[in-house]
Order: C-alpha cells, then sequence, then structure tokens
C-alpha cells in the first residue's frame, strides 16, 4: 500500500498538469475580445453644391398644439430633385441635457413642400412634458435615393423668444442679426440656414441663405437685417425670398467694411449676393 501511494500520487500530478497544459494552449478559445481599434465611420454632410440642395425650412409652428409657442418645429422640405425620402435627426440641448428626436418623410407619399413636425419633450396618453430651456440645436437630414444611396446635410438652429432677445435675433454662427420690435414678446423665431435655396437668384449667392421664421407670417415695418462677411462686399446686396409670389426681393443694401445690411419687410430667407 505505501508503494502505491506515491504512484497514485504522481498519476494524479501528470494529469492536473496535462490538463492545465491543455486549457493554456487552447485559451485563445476562451478569451473575451478587446475594445475595437477601427475607427468609427466619419459622416461626410453638405458635400452637395448649392443649387443642388433641398430648400429646408425650420419653422416654430405646430397644427397639433399652436399654442405652445416655443415647444414644437414643423420641417418643411422642398425643391428635393429625384430624392424618395428623407430620415432626419434633431438634436438639441435642453439644461444640461442633450435630447433629440427622429422622423422621416415618405416624399412618395405626399405634395411638396413636405413637412413634419416635432416637439421638445416627451408625450404620454396625450399628455406633454415640455423641455425647459430650449434655445438651439441642430439637424442631419439624410436624403435617399434608393436605400442604400443618401446625401447628407447637416443645419444649426437657433430658437429665440422676441421678449428675451429683446427683438435681437441671431444665426448660430452669429454672421446674421435681424433686429426689430414688431413681434410680440411672446413670439419665438427660429434662425437657421436653410441649405438650398427654393430658387437660384441670377446674381452669386456669397453667404449661407439664413431662415428667419416664426410660426406665421408677419409683415415688418421696422427691421434691419445684418449679414458679415469676410469676402469683397463691393456690390454686394441682401435678397429676400417672397413665398406669395415665388420670386427674389433685393432690399436697398448698405456695404460698410465686413458687413452688409438692409431694411426687410418680413421673416424669410435671406441670401447675399453679388
Amino acid at each position: 500500500m505505501k508503494k502505491i501511494l506515491p504512484v497514485l500520487v504522481l498519476v494524479l500530478f501528470l494529469g492536473v498538469a496535462a490538463f492545465a497544459g491543455f486549457k493554456f494552449l487552447n485559451k485563445k478559445d476562451v478569451e473575451t475580445p478587446g475594445p475595437s481599434t477601427k475607427a468609427p465611420k466619419l459622416e461626410m454632410v453638405n458635400q452637395l453644391a448649392l443649387e443642388e440642395r433641398p430648400f429646408v425650412m425650420i419653422k416654430p409652428e405646430s397644427e397639433t398644439r399652436p399654442q405652445d409657442l416655443g415647444s414644437w418645429i414643423t420641417v418643411e422640405v422642398d425643391n428635393i430633385k429625384d430624392y424618395e425620402k428623407v430620415k432626419y435627426d434633431v438634436e438639441y440641448q435642453a439644461g444640461n441635457l442633450i435630447q433629440g428626436f427622429s422622423h422621416q418623410i415618405d416624399f412618395s407619399k405626399e405634395e411638396p413642400p413636405f413637412s413634419k413636425e416635432g416637439f421638445f419633450g416627451s408625450e404620454s396618453k396625450g399628455k406633454y412634458k415640455y423641455d425647459e430651456g430650449v434655445a438651439s440645436g441642430n439637424i442631419l437630414l439624410r436624403f435617399y435615393k434608393n436605400e442604400q444611396d443618401y446625401e447628407a446635410l447637416k443645419t444649426f438652429f437657433n430658437l429665440q423668444n422676441a421678449g428675451e432677445k429683446e427683438g435681437v435675433f441671431t444665426s448660430n454662427d452669429v454672421k446674421a442679426t435681424l433686429e426689430t420690435q414688431d413681434l410680440d414678446d411672446s413670439w419665438f423665431v427660429v434662425i437657421a440656414s436653410t441649405l438650398g435655396l427654393p430658387q437660384m437668384p441670377e446674381e452669386e449667392v456669397i453667404s449661407e441663405p439664413y431662415g428667419f421664421y416664426a410660426h406665421k407670417p408677419v409683415i415688418l415695418d421696422e427691421a434691419v437685417l445684418t449679414i458679415k462677411s469676410s469676402d469683397d462686399l463691393t456690390g454686394a446686396k441682401i435678397m429676400g425670398w417672397d413665398e406669395q409670389e415665388q420670386e427674389w426681393m433685393e432690399y436697398k443694401t448698405e456695404v460698410e467694411e465686413g458687413q452688409a445690411q438692409a431694411q426687410v419687410d418680413r421673416l424669410t430667407t435671406f441670401v447675399l449676393v453679388k
């Protein structure tokens, strides 16, 4: 018995060692993969030339809750050329939080201009809870020609209250400013690049197309629009889009170094041309 015991111990030791060696040789089967070293795919935006882009307006209006000014926006799309649909993501800052929502518009099911409304907050059983302090955001739009091919466009917007801003409304890039005292303090204005244009003017466009929109059309008695630019502004002029007549209006423009200024009579899309 004393001779057998060491032999059993040796056999057991060799068995454990062999099993451990087998596990070591095959540890690749049970390893947890580490984090991917692949860089995230970059999405190119705003690569289309101005004349090829859809015309995108952002308005602080809603048919569902027209009384809740400042909590809703309507995205309106026109001049879409040969696209089938658009999917878009709205991202906005509410206090210290980044919030958002997404929508889709099928161009085959509606007539242009196409529009979709959305709101800043959440809804449950017909009750709306709005996010507070929404003042700016961005919209990423993907225009699809088919299920795979799309063009991505992105615009940044400011949502500004007439009372809080004392009638001074400024674009996100601070290059376009509209000053007016013709709006009630409860009104909100969305300022954003419209990305494309409803129609190309005969002159060369030398600025972003800036849209200034409220929840309904309004005629302004005294309003001054200023557009800043680093370009040579000799001979430059501000033009605004007349939605009813479907044509561009030319405003008497004063040019100083680095900016063009004109008195305008409505909230609409403006461009600086030369």
